[in-house]
């Protein structure tokens, strides 16, 4: 409720009328009232502003005076803990009003994650414009989870900054600072959704302290070292090598070179615009020149293509390079190939699966046929010259054999069948 001080109009020096006299609640300003002083065209439009402040300062004034004892100390301790912070009850009321319906609105995080992660899933199985990648997926998911562990059962719409960052601290002893990152980027994503939604009023990760991640430290070869290097690479590849380690130029950046954009006259290198930092120009430096100049060329590319690139290791070349190797690299070769032979027979040996089962004194196929078990031929059942009751009867070797159970006693084929169907 605003006050007043001889409230009234006043002409100003441009002819215009000025609301005198009425000051509002302001607790950044000395007593905690500003002065406020609406400017009209006329008089009469002044004086009806005044009029309005008049009953509006009267119906505060009853309502204020309704107001019991409790309600009034109430007001006081609200506005001592509100002072350092420079905001009237009012404020306060309206904060708390607008934290309120957006806390009705809320869900806790647990039915967050599952509605957002089912409409993803749906998403990416309907091939939707948009949708996330399945990697990105099953990545979010476990981070989710792992959210969820400790903010699963709380509201959206309390879960503040101050919190996930207390979380993210917590996560230094298992996770490296790229991970927490990751935390941190998943984290926003689902509250971005809730906002959209309306869960929640604000992203609180927007406040959470950006997780720096320092840049692996790439290693710098020694003049020695690149020396090693370049007299024991292959021919095709010392330019590729010596224009990374002499012009700088980025390894995408050289194997798009054309040996036409090397100018030799003006002692540097044209690096066209598809590079990151665009079209530049890169000086030649003499070392560069001396190991450049016995591949010099008019034309083609400078890079070998990729199916021939290897990758050179300096502790590795000498190695390989060395006389006493290739004299052993034939020898070595042929025991390997042998090796991996032997290894290869064995273990088709130990996979493959057995041609027949062995049941009955007979050797069965897997269409439950009945084989010799002297020369694995197919054998016929029926009633044999020489056997007493139905056997069977070899092709090649011509032999007739009963079909008995594991007790002796003479069984039919279909018998013997529908036993062996039961065992598999």
């Amino acid at each position: 409720m605003g006050r007043t001080a001889k409230l009234g109009v006043q002409k100003k020096a441009n002819g215009k009328w000025q609301v005198v006299g009425y000051y509002v609640p302001d607790a950044n300003c000395p007593g905690g009232f500003r002065r406020h002083r609406p400017v009209f065209d006329t008089r009469d439009e002044a004086q009806h502003e005044v009029e309005k402040i008049r009953r509006k300062i009267f119906e505060e004034g009853v309502a204020a005076h309704r107001l019991d004892d409790e309600d009034r100390t109430d007001a006081v301790r609200a506005k001592d803990i509100l002072k350092p912070h420079g905001a009237t009850l009012e404020d306060a009321a309206k904060h708390y009003a607008k934290h309120l319906a957006a806390t009705k609105r809320s869900i806790t995080f647990n039915k967050l994650k599952d509605e957002f992660l089912a409409l993803k899933k749906k998403e990416i199985d309907a091939g939707a414009e948009g949708a996330i990648k399945a990697v990105d997926y099953r990545d979010i998911k476990p981070r989710f989870e792992k959210f969820a562990t400790t903010f699963g059962e709380r509201l959206a719409e309390e879960i503040q900054s101050e919190d996930i960052n207390n979380w993210l601290e917590d996560l230094k002893l298992e996770y490296t600072a790229r991970s927490r990152a990751n935390f941190r980027k998943a984290v926003s994503r689902i509250f971005t959704y809730a906002v959209d939604r309306r869960y929640c009023s604000e992203n609180p990760v927007a406040k959470v302290r950006v997780i720096k991640i320092g840049e692996p430290r790439k290693p710098i070869f020694t003049a020695e070292q690149m020396r090693k290097i370049l007299s024991r690479a292959p021919s095709n590849l010392i330019p590729y090598l010596a224009i990374g380690a002499f012009a700088g130029l980025r390894p995408s950046e050289v194997q798009r070179l054309r040996w036409s954009e090397i100018r030799w006259e003006d002692s540097d290198i044209f690096v066209n615009e598809h590079g990151k930092t665009g079209k530049r120009y890169v000086e030649i430096q003499p070392n560069l020149a001396l190991w450049l100049e016995p591949y010099r060329k008019k034309k083609g590319a400078v890079s070998v293509p990729q199916a021939d690139r290897k990758v050179i290791v300096p502790e590795v070349i000498p190695i390989l390079s060395s006389p006493r190797f290739e004299k052993a690299l034939v020898p070595i070769l042929a025991i390997s190939t042998i090796l991996n032979v032997l290894l290869g027979v064995a273990i088709w040996q130990l996979s493959r699966k057995p041609k027949f089962r062995t049941r009955f004194g007979f050797y069965w196929d897997s269409d439950l046929q009945p084989h010799c078990p002297a020369c694995e031929s197919p054998m016929q059942w029926g009633r044999w010259e020489g056997t007493h009751g139905p056997g069977l009867l070899c092709g090649k070797c011509k032999v007739p054999r009963h079909l008995a159970d594991d007790g002796g006693n003479p069984i039919p084929i279909e018998e013997a069948r529908s036993i062996l169907r039961k065992e598999k």
